[in-house]
């Protein structure tokens, strides 16, 4: 591999400070509050970025892995980050362009030819001064977005910033800004958008996460069966943990029921700890977001089952930090490759049955599975 060029390690990379501009390349488009732009000064370094390594092997892939991948969409070799996998299908995230590229095989996955970690480069953004007419943006707005941005170059003018979006004014060659050319369409109502941080100093995020139990190489512990499927994708949990689970349901429950819904699709992040409620018992499960489907759906792992559903915005309630102090009781596992023959273990390990094992290689129990060795009772 090449090491990353020099000249991109000096770069200071855009703070997109309020009241500052850029020129930049409008690179995707889900609506006026949500696309991505990318400084057209970065534009030299792409060639580099896009460069394509080594095939790749499907079981060295995952979660969040940057790789290079032959994008159908735009026609070229993209680098993109690992969002999804699904057998040997991957889901894609662009991050120098901010769209999803879905179901890739893994003979169009490669290893980047440069080495280096490079942020994105390109920023999500949504229109300032501009409000929809009903409830969500339709089709014929985000087709006349589409249609006044084009393929030129536009000034991005920043109103104000937060992690995860800017606020922006939005110039090209049309008489007006975006916002405005929107509006005069009918398309769009002007007006104050409520943005997501405040002209004052905003407060610094809260960092929400869960605790695991904290496991070494070469522990062997009892465990049951959670969800999954061996060898290569299968939750346990130790009794302990899951009795404590047990007891902390009702309480749980009974606590996500007095507070407000996550109602606006912002407040949604990857990883992000939510509270869900299941449609068949009424009850609540702690969980953790994988995956944004729509402004409306979302892919939820249960972190106390380890099961992963697909659910509606409407069933997610804010998690309190005071659920965050016990462990999450479900353990990511994938099978050591040395039992991968023992037709026993795959057809007597079900939900429910316990048995023993021992942590051969200690993963992150988020993206990274541990890799252990079974023991029947």
């Amino acid at each position: 591999m090449d090491k990353l060029p020099e000249l991109f390690d000096k770069v200071s990379l855009t703070t997109y400070d309020p009241d500052s501009s850029y020129h930049v390349k409008i690179t995707h488009i889900n609506n006026p509050h949500s696309f991505y732009a990318r400084p057209t000064a970065y534009t030299t370094y792409l060639p580099s970025l896009e460069a394509k390594g080594e095939p790749i092997n499907a079981e060295e892939v995952q979660l969040k892995d940057m790789v290079v991948f032959k994008s159908k969409t735009l026609n070229k070799s993209l680098r993109g980050s690992i969002f999804n996998i699904d057998n040997k299908y991957f889901d894609i995230f662009t991050p120098d362009y901010g769209f999803l590229e879905k179901k890739v095989p893994v003979t169009d996955i490669f290893k980047p030819k440069i080495l280096g970690v490079v942020p994105p480069l390109a920023v999500h953004c949504r229109l300032a001064n501009c409000k929809p007419i009903t409830a969500k943006w339709e089709d014929k707005a985000i087709e006349s977005m589409k249609f006044f941005v084009g393929e030129e170059r536009a000034l991005l003018c920043v109103v104000e910033k937060n992690p995860q979006i800017l606020t922006v004014v939005l110039k090209n060659s049309c008489p007006d800004d975006i916002s405005l050319m929107l509006a005069y369409c009918g398309h769009s109502v002007l007006g104050y958008v409520e943005n997501q941080v405040s002209r004052l100093t905003s407060p610094p995020c809260q960092k929400l996460y869960y605790t695991y139990r904290e496991l070494k190489l070469n522990d062997h512990i009892r465990v049951r069966m959670q969800s999954g499927k061996l060898p290569n994708d299968f939750y346990v949990a130790v009794r302990e943990d899951y009795e404590q689970y047990l007891d902390q349901q009702y309480n749980y429950t009974y606590f996500c029921k007095k507070f407000c819904k996550l109602e606006v699709i912002d407040r949604l992040q990857v990883h992000k700890p939510v509270s869900v409620r299941m449609d068949v018992t009424y009850k609540y499960e702690r969980g953790i977001i994988k995956e944004i489907i729509s402004n409306s759906k979302v892919r939820v792992l249960l972190v106390d089952l380890g099961t992963t559903i697909e659910t509606h915005v409407a069933s997610l309630k804010v998690l309190s930090d005071r659920f965050l102090h016990y462990p999450a009781a479900a353990i990511h596992c994938c099978l050591d490759k040395n039992q991968l023959n023992e037709t026993k273990l795959l057809t007597c390990v079900h939900p429910g049955i316990e048995f023993f094992i021992t942590i051969l290689e200690v993963g992150d129990n988020i993206e990274k599975p541990h890799v252990v060795k079974i023991t029947l009772i």
